[in-house]
């Protein structure tokens, strides 16, 4: 019996450095966002328990307009909501509403993460969602998150009280305030610690509401004003989340693009009160993390930057690289390397694919496939080395000009490749509400990162950068 792998990848829009996704560039306005959130430390995680839960309007606002990196955290992928589209069910329908909730993000710019719990259908409350769920086993998948994430500030969507409308709602809240705890003791899931540390965030927060004849909001809660108009989006945030919610399709979950600022409300519930902001007391850009230099380099890359030849700050976010790279807080480090590592290939307007006529693949037989590059920076980069999975070409050639390069090589697929399917699926489910997941690292990720890559290695300036480009049709 022949073993298949698919190899069906959709060629979207992507900029993400070593992703599982085609490399393309970001637009002007993206990459000026990107280096905006460059300059900002908080980080915030927002958790729930399925898709569309989130408030897309203040995910919105958080990304857009505080510049904040932002995650989203849902416990389930939805596998026991309605589906309007069509007759699936189950994993099928989780696997449906995974990627409306990727095309969401792709919207409002942020990350997306869950867990291994599955959506079982209602439950009346938390002591009926835990005779399914184990607490014990969700919550250290939160932790993992918080650990991998390290957000300063966690927001859920609901109490853990009769208020959530739903037992999965209120064992989201639960989890939530176990996992907040938990994350920087160093003897709560000690495995994880191979591979993070541990990590306190600075504050829980319940984002109140008004659903129906339910109000949990107070005038003496902290509050933020969301929903202002953002000319480089040419719509308010508000606008932005309506579109962002409506692309929640299988439950039929369109609502309004409502224009206008509008006020958010907090209620605490554990780490250190704010006052004022969602921010307080948390350092907010590199000046107040004690390191100087960098805010001034960033504000002269925003000063100059010009949306019609982005590839003209590429000297100025060299230098940043290399200050960036000094760092000793190795965390940070590594998550602004990665950022200004996207912004670069981004400015060099750089794209890369492999890619082949064959829609599916079997383990051990070769197949034809093209590699396309192309950098229109007036900057040069160059292709110094093709790793084809089975052989190695050592090139030094020049990309520029906005001059397409095409190399073909025909790639064995390796003998011992796995069948493509997602990682949660692979294996039984532990029982009806849990995933079974090998590889506890996965968790967390919204899908698979490709198997099977071919790995770039360029030059832009003194810099060398790994890219990899995985095969698809």
């Amino acid at each position: 019996m022949f073993k298949v792998i698919i190899a069906v990848l959709g060629l979207g829009f992507f900029t993400t450095l070593c992703s599982a996704q085609q490399v393309r560039p970001a637009k002007s306005a993206e990459i000026y966002r990107d280096l905006k959130t460059l300059k900002r430390m908080p980080k915030v995680l927002y958790l729930a328990a399925h898709p569309d839960d989130e408030n897309t309007g203040l995910l919105s606002w958080l990304i857009n307009e505080q510049n904040v990196e932002t995650g989203y955290l849902s416990l389930t992928r939805g596998d026991g909501g309605q589906n309007l589209l069509g007759t699936e069910q189950g994993a099928a329908l989780g696997l449906i509403r995974t990627h409306e909730l990727l095309e969401a993000r792709k919207l409002d710019g942020a990350q997306q993460f869950f867990t291994r719990a599955i959506d079982f259908g209602f439950s009346k409350n938390t002591d009926d969602t835990f005779k399914q769920w184990d607490a014990d086993s969700i919550t250290a998948d939160v932790v993992w998150v918080i650990r991998k994430f390290r957000p300063d500030v966690i927001i859920c969507r609901f109490p853990p009280t009769a208020a959530a409308g739903h037992g999965q709602h209120a064992a989201s809240a639960v989890v939530a305030e176990k996992a907040f705890k938990l994350a920087a003791d160093k003897n709560a899931f000690p495995g994880q610690l191979k591979y993070v540390n541990v990590w306190q965030p600075k504050r829980l927060l319940w984002n109140t509401f008004r659903f129906g004849g339910v109000n949990t909001i107070s005038e003496n809660q902290l509050k933020a004003n969301v929903g202002q108009f953002d000319a480089q989006l040419g719509m308010g945030y508000g606008e932005l989340a309506g579109l962002s919610r409506s692309l929640h399709k299988s439950q039929g979950a369109g609502t309004q693009s409502v224009a206008g600022v509008r006020t958010e409300y907090f209620s605490h519930v554990l780490g250190e009160p704010a006052k004022a902001t969602l921010f307080d007391k948390i350092p907010l850009n590199w000046t107040e993390k004690a390191v100087n230099d960098v805010d001034d380099l960033i504000d002269v890359l925003l000063l100059s930057f010009d949306y019609n030849h982005p590839d003209k700050s590429l000297h100025g976010l060299l230098m940043l690289r290399k200050r960036i790279s000094e760092l000793q807080d190795a965390g940070l480090k590594k998550d602004k390397l990665a950022a200004i590592d996207k912004i670069i290939l981004s400015c060099t307007g750089f794209m890369g694919e492999v890619v082949t006529n064959q829609p599916e693949a079997i383990a051990g037989n070769s197949y034809n496939f093209r590699l396309n590059v192309i950098s229109r920076s007036a900057s040069p980069v160059i292709l110094e080395q093709v790793n084809w999975i089975n052989q190695t070409d050592n090139l030094n050639r020049r990309i520029s000009g906005d001059s397409l390069v095409t190399i073909e090589r025909k790639i064995q697929i390796p003998a011992d490749a796995k069948i493509t399917e997602p990682y949660w699926l692979e294996n039984a489910a532990k029982n009806a509400a849990t995933f079974s997941v090998a590889n506890d690292t996965l968790i967390g990720l919204a899908e698979n990162e490709a198997a099977l890559n071919v790995s770039l290695l360029l030059k832009i300036g003194t810099d060398k950068f790994t890219v990899k480009l995985p095969l698809s049709f």
